[in-house]
């Protein structure tokens, strides 16, 4: 397992993303199945940071990241903890994909992608492929 504390900041990004490469460094993992973290983390992260902290006063506004890895069967699990307003993202209901841009009520798509993307991978890796 291994942890990182970081400022709720988009400028943080990078740091996230260099945390979790140096995690998986040793796994020799496949650079599209880096790729594919890498943005579910990005969306999840700046979700954080945009809205967990939104009309706060708190004082504490840093997140959390463990990463915790099995390799056989190869498993990753990667946990965001804050203090700010609590948010079950499974509980979104998915947006309406067939609209038209214009039409679709914002916000959600991202972790639509993120859970359909994610289903999948699960699947792939059950299978014995990655992707």
């Amino acid at each position: 397992m291994k942890e990182i504390i970081l400022p709720a900041d988009s400028n943080e990004l990078n740091n996230l993303f260099d945390f979790i490469r140096n995690s998986l460094n040793s796994l020799k993992v496949f650079e599209s199945l880096i790729i594919h973290l890498e943005l579910a983390v990005e969306e999840i992260f700046i979700n954080i940071v945009n809205h967990a902290f939104k009309d706060s006063d708190l004082e504490d506004r840093n997140i959390h990241v463990i990463i915790e890895v099995e390799r056989d069967p190869l498993k990753i699990m990667i946990t965001f903890e804050d203090k700010g307003i609590p948010f079950n993202p499974l509980k979104v209901l998915d947006p309406d994909i067939l609209l038209d841009a214009d039409q679709r009520k914002i916000g959600g798509l991202g972790i639509f992608i993120i859970k359909k993307m994610w289903m999948k991978c699960i699947i792939n890796m059950r299978m014995g492929k990655i992707f």
